[in-house]
């Protein structure tokens, strides 16, 4: 579940970039600050959230990635400045830096063997492609 609401955090921006862009009045670099700075966190981060996983509690960690994600994405919610949504955005990136790599790597430890961990990332590899449905499909649906 958390890899597939990373890739629709970034995913549902982009379907609603120009709506952002028209209601709050934001500039080209203001809208490209906005919508990369999720991905450039979420890429910076990932090793050292999945490291933080493999040196502390997998629960631990995963809860304190979806609290930092929870929090920057409900600030993204009620932003209304360009910096705001920057950095809010960044946030929300944050804590899904942990949200992916601790999220598979703790599928291995509660498969109880190799058909199930199997199950388990075919599962995982199916959120990860319906998290990044293309525009195009959203708007035929």
């Amino acid at each position: 579940m958390g890899t597939l609401t990373v890739n629709i955090n970034n995913t549902s921006l982009n379907l609603v970039l120009l709506e952002i862009r028209d209601e709050l009045g934001f500039g080209l670099t203001t809208m490209q600050w906005v919508s990369a700075s999720y991905v450039l966190v979420l890429g910076a981060l990932t090793m050292l959230g999945g490291g933080l996983g493999d040196r502390f509690s997998k629960r631990t960690v995963l809860s304190w990635g979806l609290v930092v994600y929870i929090c920057g994405s409900v600030l993204g919610a009620f932003s209304s400045s360009g910096a705001a949504l920057t950095l809010s955005r960044a946030l929300a990136a944050a804590g899904a830096a942990t949200l992916v790599p601790v999220g598979l790597a703790t599928l291995r430890v509660i498969a109880d063997n190799k058909q199930q961990l199997a199950r388990y990332m075919s599962l995982w590899g199916l959120s990860v492609g319906l998290g990044v449905v293309p525009r195009e499909v959203v708007n035929t649906c």
